[in-house]
């Protein structure tokens, strides 16, 4: 078919099948989160009286991610539904916490913990698209849950830039 009626086709999918559905809307809210990080941790750690340490708490989220993605996103024995709802949730407390955080260095442990839960939560997308994508759109599913997820994040960038005179805690 054209281009438009496959991306036509795949946004049918990703509507019609609950399962898609649900993990491409819960990813892309969150990734509107996920978006605001690099300029909340800057700002976080501003507050903290360290504003070069912005960076530091970043690079703790991502080997967080990378450790949980190695160890968390291997578990197959959990339904990729729940093992999603657990990364967003924990990724969500731990990044709320995060806010309240009296140090740097308890930030970046809290940022820590966010990236070690976000990390299944790849996993577990990759599943359900793997899982529930019909074959004839499983390309346009992919393609289109991820544009998705990049835009929401651009648009949390976008957001916070918008906000970043606000305090940290309400980011």
């Amino acid at each position: 078919g054209s281009a438009p009626a496959g991306l036509g086709a795949g946004l049918s999918a990703l509507w019609q099948i609950r399962e898609l559905r649900a993990i491409t809307s819960a990813t892309t809210l969150a990734f509107v989160g996920i978006g605001t990080l690099t300029t909340t941790s800057v700002l976080l750690a501003s507050r903290l009286g360290s504003p070069g340490a912005g960076g530091v708490v970043m690079t703790a989220f991502a080997v967080g991610a990378l450790a949980g993605s190695l160890t968390l996103g291997r578990i197959t024995a959990v339904e990729p539904g729940v093992l999603a709802r657990w990364a967003m949730a924990g990724t969500g407390v731990a990044l709320a916490a995060a806010a309240f955080a009296p140090s740097v260095a308890v930030a970046a442990v809290l940022f820590t913990v966010a990236g070690v839960c976000d990390g299944p939560l790849l996993t577990a997308t990759l599943r359900i698209r793997s899982e529930y994508a019909p074959d004839a759109v499983r390309t346009q599913v992919f393609t289109l849950g991820a544009g998705l997820k990049l835009t929401a994040a651009s648009l949390g960038a976008a957001l916070v830039g918008f906000a970043a005179t606000s305090p940290p805690r309400v980011l």
